[in-house]
């Protein structure tokens, strides 16, 4: 079956988040039809979390490069390449089971749990629904502690900055006072000391 060509499947195996897809890029050797003169070409693999049976397989164009940059580049330096995200056994009062099973599914991070389609909740089974919205209120109250952290950020940017400003003033200060000519001062003479008589 020409995946690229059924519609539906593409469809079914695409996420609406490209990000929370399970990818790995990959080198496969191919042959002509001949079944000579083969090469290797680079391949990816796309699965939904969830979804284990929607699997893509097909060489990769220049969009997966794109919309997958992070795998990419870690399959390109040769490094395992990981999911981004937090793992979902950081998720509290996820009980160690349930992550396993979610990890068989191609879950692995709390991102990928809290856009899981409802699709793929059934495919985990009991709980899923419940662990998904979990997962949602997790990523939200991060996001607002992370708001948080970032306004923090900016003002010690600001600070920062500001006190780079009056270091560079200190310095342009300092500098123009060094190369100041300073005045000669005047030698006194010695003279020598003669005993006295």
């Amino acid at each position: 079956m020409d995946v690229e060509a059924d519609s539906t499947f593409t469809s079914f195996a695409r996420n609406p988040e490209p990000n929370s897809n399970h990818v790995k890029f990959f080198r496969k050797f191919v042959t002509n039809r001949e079944g000579k003169n083969g090469v290797y070409k680079d391949f990816i693999m796309i699965i939904s979390p969830g979804q284990d049976k929607s699997e893509v397989h097909r060489p990769v164009q220049d969009k997966d490069k794109q919309e997958y940059p992070t795998q990419w580049a870690q399959y390109e330096k040769g490094v395992e390449q990981r999911q981004t995200g937090v793992p979902l056994e950081n998720l509290p009062g996820i009980p160690v089971g349930m992550a396993r099973a979610c990890n068989a599914l191609y879950i692995y991070t709390i991102e990928q749990m809290a856009s899981l389609s409802d699709a793929g909740c059934q495919e985990v089974g009991m709980g899923a629904l419940e662990l998904r919205n979990r997962a949602k209120e997790h990523l939200t109250k991060v996001s607002s502690k992370e708001a948080g952290m970032i306004a923090d950020i900016e003002k010690l940017k600001s600070d920062n900055d500001a006190l780079r400003a009056r270091l560079d003033e200190l310095t342009a200060t300092t500098t123009v006072s060094a190369h100041a000519p300073t005045p000669k001062k005047a030698h006194a003479r010695k003279t020598p000391v003669r005993p006295a008589a």
